[in-house]
């Protein structure tokens, strides 16, 4: 960890100083799993949206928005999120 200051080398380790971080770094240190919830949950939004722009949007948006990186932002992974797209092309399709 690099959390002391900058030191000497003649100054041994025990009497460096360390620096307090911030309380948010404290927190975020103490529950690692709510910065992942965050994530997915952004994940799972944004998949959500990609999939509602397939069912009902125009062919230009769904060729703008369906890329190789959108799936990369998705929280299902490429493979799983292209068979869900070529299903959804297939079978909902809906006429305007």
């Amino acid at each position: 960890m690099n959390c002391c200051s900058k030191r000497s080398r003649k100054e041994p380790l025990d009497q460096a100083v360390c620096e307090e971080p911030e309380s948010g770094a404290l927190l975020e240190l103490a529950t690692p799993g709510a910065a992942n919830e965050d994530r997915r949950r952004k994940k799972k939004k944004f998949e959500d949206g990609l999939l509602q722009t397939i069912k009902y949007g125009t062919f230009e948006e769904i060729e703008k928005e369906v890329t190789p990186k959108a799936f990369k932002r998705c929280e299902s992974n490429a493979l799983v999120m292209g068979m869900k797209v070529r299903h959804l092309r297939m079978y909902n399709w809906v006429t305007c």
